[in-house]
């Protein structure tokens, strides 16, 4: 017990430098106080000093690890880089269209095939122009007079005579219009009839002729033969 009192009067004394004067001659006056007490404990070493400045406390310091960003890992080593394709904006060929006139092709105008004259009735060809010169051949026959188809009023005393319907009608020149204003009105003409001749003039149209059978009036059909007669064969004329 003496024994850690004076340890610790002797740890005291050593902190008390460090202190103040006063506290050491207190700590010294009872230690003398205290009676000795023979050991044989022998101090090896000195008890450390103790002081009581302020000790710094240990400075750390931190170092912040430096951190390397790296380019985050694509999610899948597997996926395949598309590349993107090139677009190329070209602005789009105009088209071009071929314009074709129209071609307007007016309607073809009918053709009127006029029939041949028959050989047996006339000698003619049957163009146009030979139908003038011709000489045709057809019956005679005589018939009352009066008003006729090209509008002139005859008598039985008239050298006159009407052609076919079909000669009238589809003479050169004639519209089928006006009967008045066909070309074969007032055309001259002579017939023979067993070497009887007689000069008349067209002014009518029969219905109920052959297309070169004439209709005679009765003064130009006495000139030919008897009106006893009546019809006559093969009698034969011309445009004069």
């Amino acid at each position: 017990m003496y024994f850690k009192a004076l340890l610790l009067v002797s740890m005291a004394i050593s902190t008390s430098a460090t202190t103040s004067p006063q506290i050491a001659r207190v700590l010294r006056a009872v230690a003398a106080r205290v009676p000795a007490v023979e050991t044989s404990l022998t101090l090896v070493a000195p008890l450390p000093s103790f002081s009581s400045s302020s000790v710094e406390p240990p400075s750390f310091s931190f170092l912040a690890p430096a951190l390397t960003s790296s380019a985050a890992p694509s999610s899948k080593s597997t996926a395949l880089e598309t590349p993107i394709p090139r677009i190329t904006s070209e602005a789009p060929t105009a088209p071009t269209s071929a314009s074709v006139a129209p071609t307007s092709a007016a309607p073809a105008k009918p053709t009127i095939t006029r029939a041949a004259l028959p050989a047996v009735t006339s000698t003619a060809s049957s163009s146009d122009n030979s139908l003038l010169t011709a000489t045709h051949t057809g019956d005679a026959t005589f018939y009352a007079t009066g008003l006729g188809a090209c509008g002139i009023v005859n008598e039985d005393s008239d050298f006159i005579a009407a052609v076919s319907h079909i000669l009238f009608d589809e003479f050169p020149g004639y519209n089928g219009a006006n009967p008045n204003n066909n070309p074969i009105c007032n055309k001259k003409a002579t017939a023979d009839y067993n070497g009887n001749e007689v000069a008349f003039t067209i002014t009518d149209r029969c219905e109920a002729c052959d297309e070169f059978s004439l209709n005679f009036s009765p003064a130009a059909f006495s000139v030919l033969a008897n009106e006893e007669e009546g019809r006559l064969h093969n009698m034969t004329w011309h445009f004069d």
